[in-house]
């Protein structure tokens, strides 16, 4: 037996006292021969990192597991409503207030935010302090070669520390409310004298100035601290006492290490440079046949850095990327060949072949190309076909030098799909996920009854989607295994029901049905309030076309060019490499970037108020949202104004967080959800008590930054309500405790602070 196999104990137990499993008459089907194998395999892939004190000091490497992102969830949605209260929650002078909006500026990023709202001062004391040993050490040695935690420098002068130091300083104590200590910071801060074409200090700086250098100065930390930082039960209980709303959810109180969120938020964007060459284009001309164009593709080897990219667009497709051990479906942004015919005539092609495409992606997402840290396993096209309804995996020769738009008028589509089993030697279940006729009733997705996307499910995630909320009639660890070629398959029906607080599913003809639906509905509401979202898995798990109409902010980060040199026509577009989901994508626009799409009526229209028109839209998909923030600027304006943008569904996300805590904030009692009992707002500290946002989600700016004439977007998109990794989600809910806090807890920390309060207003009378 496998050492691990001992600390499987409290995971079994916590399992099978799952309330989803009470009713259970047995764990079938979770439990299968080689479960525990499997399970301890599962944890070790997919459990949250671990991260020793010793291991992580001298190390910034974030490698993120499903656990992690779990653990963490990918937005606070308080952490934005937060970042947006300290631009407008703002005392002082105009001038002070100015400046300060411009320091503040970084805090609307939630991740960041949050770290600054959790990490105690003397992380930045002790941060700073190791700085200028390394700094030391290095000048002192001009031809040491030694590795250190600092590998470069750049100018960075010892002189320049204590000022970068207030600037982090300012940003916790603006975070934690302590207005003296912020104050302290700032008046320091002020002090600071920017090197720009003229030497002048910071508070008469410009917007973009002052974020640039709050910006360095916080990737500065991020990329030489190590990746957690120490905190105490007691500050842990003390952060989230902070208010009595539950509002900081990812720290365990028994670890002694928490992790750092923001690192990811702040680096510089990577990119891979795609370039095909296209020779013969006079045959297209006679022939309309694509094949007989003669085509090179060829690309960088090594990644480019940029802080941002020009926001452009311009024609091009997309195919269907499934991650199969993610379970997640990321739409693949590819370029035309835009040809004009004689006549005057506009035509799109696509000159990527299946193999082509399979190649690119291979190189995207560093898919088994035996370099360090590559994924193992393989890129497989699958074919559906329309009138058979059957999926069969490509592997003709002819089909792979066909094009997705061929394979489509061929009335099939194409779906790529990375799988990291030998899809030969293991034992897949082929599911597609569905909803019932109850939860259709209910739910606004207006793509419920377009063809799915099936999963090939290996046993430990059909062993799994039992703690979903899938009909456990449906569940079978021996149904549709697949055991032929790959063709012709059907897949099974996984259909997502209500469970109810007592875990029975009713059906319409139950007459109980009505009651129970409503339940149902609450029981699904309150397991989601975190964000205020009914959790549906796999919603985004549906066919698209290739040249139907699709837009996110990926299409607008391509940067196509398309240039002619004789006969020879070469075409070069740039590709985000993603290590994190916590990343930004920054875009820099100008107004005179047109929008140069062909299709949909928005030609000559500035590119970034079509990037905005896109944020006005219903977001594409169910379970994510937009957020971020601009920089914007017309002629007329001397300075560059700040706003948080985001889309609809962010908005309303916003809206519903916002007038709950308003709700919240202006009772005197209310019941807390963890105890039970009642807690009182005199007893909690009223700086905590975020003011009302609604103005400035309202007031959106989104129609002043489409009037800009320049400036710079910087957005993520957003898997809000955890739902984008699927069954994962129920897993490593049932294997990860997070020891959320308890009444007593509670109590012991509102004792400590009625005694803080006492001895404050002691002094004072003294």
């Amino acid at each position: 037996m496998r050492v691990e196999f001992i600390f499987l104990k409290p995971v079994i137990k916590n399992i099978s006292e799952t309330k989803i499993l009470n009713n259970y008459t047995s764990l079938d089907p979770l439990y299968y021969d080689g479960f525990l194998n499997d399970l301890v395999i599962y944890i070790e892939k997919n459990g949250p990192t671990i991260n020793y004190y010793k291991s992580c000091i001298y190390t910034n490497r974030k490698e993120e597991t499903l656990g992690d992102i779990w653990l963490n969830k990918e937005v606070n949605i308080y952490c934005c409503c937060s970042g947006i209260n300290s631009l407008i929650d703002i005392k002082g002078k105009e001038k002070d207030i100015k400046l300060k909006e411009k320091l503040n500026t970084i805090l609307l990023i939630p991740e960041v935010y949050e770290d600054f709202y959790k990490m105690p001062e003397s992380i930045v004391n002790e941060f700073f302090k190791e700085l200028k040993k390394e700094i030391i050490i290095i000048k002192s040695k001009p031809n040491n070669n030694t590795t250190t935690v600092l590998e470069s420098i750049d100018d960075l002068k010892i002189k320049q520390l204590p000022y970068l130091k207030y600037i982090m300083t300012y940003l916790i104590h603006t975070a934690q409310k302590d207005e003296e200590l912020a104050k302290e910071s700032y008046n320091r801060i002020k002090k600071i004298k920017l090197q720009q074409n003229i030497v002048k200090h910071v508070e008469y700086s410009n917007t973009i100035e002052v974020y640039n250098l709050v910006f360095s100065t916080v990737s500065l930390f991020y990329k030489y601290y190590r990746i957690s930082y120490r905190l105490k039960p007691s500050q842990k209980n003390a952060i989230k006492n902070r208010t009595r709303l539950i509002h900081i959810n990812n720290m365990h109180t028994t670890r002694a290490h928490n992790r750092l969120l923001g690192a990811a938020s702040v680096k510089a964007q990577k990119y891979f440079k795609f370039i095909t060459n296209i020779k013969y284009i006079d045959k297209i001309e006679n022939t309309n046949i694509i094949h007989d164009i003669n085509v090179t593709h060829t690309s960088e080897n090594n990644i480019s850095i940029e802080t941002s990219m020009l926001l452009s667009i311009k024609d091009h497709y997309h195919v269907q990327f499934v991650d199969n051990e993610w379970h997640t479906v990321t739409m693949i942004h590819l370029p035309y060949y835009v040809y004009k015919q004689k006549t005057g005539t506009t035509i799109n092609y696509q000159f990527h072949t299946i193999k082509d495409i399979i190649v690119y992606l291979k190189k995207t997402f560093n898919i088994g190309n035996n370099k360090k840290n590559c994924k193992t396993g393989n890129v497989y096209p699958f074919k559906y076909s329309k009138q058979d309804r059957t999926w069969s995996l490509i592997t003709e020769k002819t089909h792979f030098n066909k094009t997705v738009q061929i394979i489509e008028n061929e009335n099939c589509n194409v779906v790529f799909y990375y799988i990291k089993e030998d899809i030969y030697e293991t034992e897949f279940c082929f599911a597609q996920f569905v909803y019932s006729s109850e939860v259709k009733n209910n739910v606004k997705d207006e793509n419920m009854n377009k063809t799915r996307i099936p999963l090939f499910l290996p046993k430990i995630m059909i062993s799994g989607a039992v703690l979903g909320p899938y009909d456990k009639n449906g569940i079978n660890c021996d149904a549709a295994v697949i055991r032929n070629e790959y063709k012709n398959l059907m897949p099974i029906n996984y259909t997502e029901i209500y469970r109810y607080s007592n875990s029975k599913a009713y059906s319409s003809e139950s007459p109980m049905y009505n009651q129970k639906v409503l339940l149902g509905l609450m029981w699904h509401m309150q397991e989601s309030d975190l964000n205020y979202a009914i959790k549906h898995y796999y919603s985004d798990f549906f066919i698209r076309h290739s040249t139907e109409f699709y837009e996110d902010p990926q299409c607008y980060c391509m940067n196509i060019q398309q240039k002619t040199n004789s006969k020879t026509y070469s075409i070069t577009w740039c590709t985000k490499f993603y290590e994190s989901v916590y990343e930004y994508t920054t875009y820099k626009f100008d107004s005179t970037i047109k929008d140069e799409r062909t299709k949909w009526s928005v030609v000559n229209q500035p590119a970034h108020v079509s990037f905005i028109d896109m944020l006005q839209r219903k977001n594409p998909s169910v379970n994510t949202a937009l957020y971020g923030h601009c920089f914007y600027k017309s002629r007329a304006d001397i300075d560059y104004k700040i706003s948080p943008i985001f889309c609809l569904t962010m908005k309303d996300l916003l809206k519903r967080l916002n007038s709950y805590l308003m709700d919240q904030n202006a009772k005197d009692e209310i019941i807390d959800p963890i105890s039970k009992k009642k807690i009182y707002k005199k007893d909690y500290d009223p700086r905590f008590i975020l003011k009302d946002i609604s103005r400035a989600i309202k007031n959106s700016k989104l129609h002043e930054i489409k009037k800009s004439n320049e400036g710079t977007i910087s957005i993520r998109d957003n898997n809000y309500n955890g739902c984008k990794y699927g069954i994962h989600y129920d897993i490593l809910s049932a294997l990860i405790n997070t020891h959320r806090i308890t009444s007593k807890s509670r109590i012991i920390q509102l004792n400590f602070y009625k005694e803080k309060m006492l001895n404050i207003t002691k002094g004072a009378i003294y």
